[in-house]
């Protein structure tokens, strides 16, 4: 299955402007094969970070979790969890949005994506941990 294709699907089903993922494709930038296959050489765990941390993923994201973040088993608490393993416990939070994939902006279900970072980012402002 082409890249197109497959993310054709995705934003077919998901609750997303199709004309809105066509010209975000059309005006896609370029990466090397080598940036695309060695991406998850690129994260590595900080155990040192202890601040609040929010992990947002939308579901049905093609891209990380190959259409469905919560199957077999919760990919955005694990990459929490695996990434941030002492992040403040009480104030992160890992967030898997339904009906939404990669792009979480591209998707007409981002107001809710927007208020959850804004929700985060109010939180952590409040206590004065920016």
């Amino acid at each position: 299955m082409s890249l197109f294709l497959s993310l054709e699907l995705e934003y077919r089903t998901l609750n997303s402007f199709f004309a809105v993922f066509k010209r975000q494709f059309a005006t896609r930038g370029t990466s090397a094969l080598g940036e695309t296959l060695t991406g998850e050489l690129m994260y590595t765990s900080v155990p040192h970070y202890t601040r609040p941390v929010l992990v947002l993923n939308g579901q049905q994201d093609f891209f990380y979790c190959q259409g469905d973040c919560l199957e077999p088993t919760d990919l955005t608490a694990e990459s929490l969890s695996t990434y941030f393993p002492n992040a403040d416990k009480v104030r992160s939070g890992a967030v898997t949005v339904q009906n939404v994939g990669h792009n979480l902006n591209m998707h007409l279900g981002r107001i809710e994506v927007f208020e959850k970072m804004l929700h985060f980012v109010e939180d952590v402002e409040a206590l004065g941990l920016s």
